[in-house]
């Protein structure tokens, strides 16, 4: 009987050690308020013309994995971090606003309109997953905002948009994720 226990014992302590380790990320836990969002800017203070690059990053609080299903529980809507929405990366995205049009809550287009970008295959999926204590971020420079029409190419050749530079003035950047987190940063242009 000793001899019996002894062993239960000696295989249940390996068995539980290894439980421990990777339960973390066997188990994951469904939390939406354990996510942490940020955003930064390079400059917050730029001249017409140049570039700002923006970068959002989200990091999981909890010392276990966090998956969340895709909702669409967005507190500012038409965000995103590239020109395909649909096929994001990560459940987080930016947009701009102008004194102009922040009341009305309608983005500026940071990517040109298109219809012809070559998006990375995405299997469908239906949820995102932070392993524990992870931290996910993604850049995107900024030079202006875009609007539908064609640009005439040097030398030939046409593309999609119209790019019109960020002109003198203030700008608000919204960062917020699927979960309804949002954070705000500031941009100023400065007059030529």
């Amino acid at each position: 009987m000793k001899r019996s226990l002894k062993i239960a014992v000696g295989l249940g302590v390996p068995l539980i050690l290894i439980l421990a380790i990777i339960a973390p990320y066997a188990f994951p836990l469904h939390n939406p308020d354990a996510l942490s969002l940020d955003a930064s800017l390079n400059k917050s203070t730029v001249s017409p013309g140049q570039t700002i690059t923006v970068t959002v990053s989200e990091q999981n609080k909890l010392p276990r994995t966090n998956e969340l299903p895709w909702v669409a529980n967005w507190r500012v809507q038409n965000l995103s971090m590239g020109p395909y929405v649909f096929l994001t990366q990560y459940p987080f995205g930016i947009g701009g606003y102008t004194a102009e049009n922040v009341s009305t809550a309608k983005s500026i287009a940071i990517y040109p309109p298109g219809i012809f970008y070559f998006c990375p295959l995405v299997l469908s999926v239906n949820s995102f997953r932070l392993g524990p204590l992870q931290s996910v971020k993604d850049s995107v420079d900024l030079k202006g905002y875009w609007t539908q029409g064609l640009t005439y190419q040097p030398g030939g050749g046409v593309s999609e948009g119209i790019l019109h530079l960020f002109v003198a003035g203030r700008y608000t950047l919204a960062a917020g994720d699927q979960c309804g987190h949002l954070v705000l940063r500031y941009l100023i242009i400065l007059a030529p």
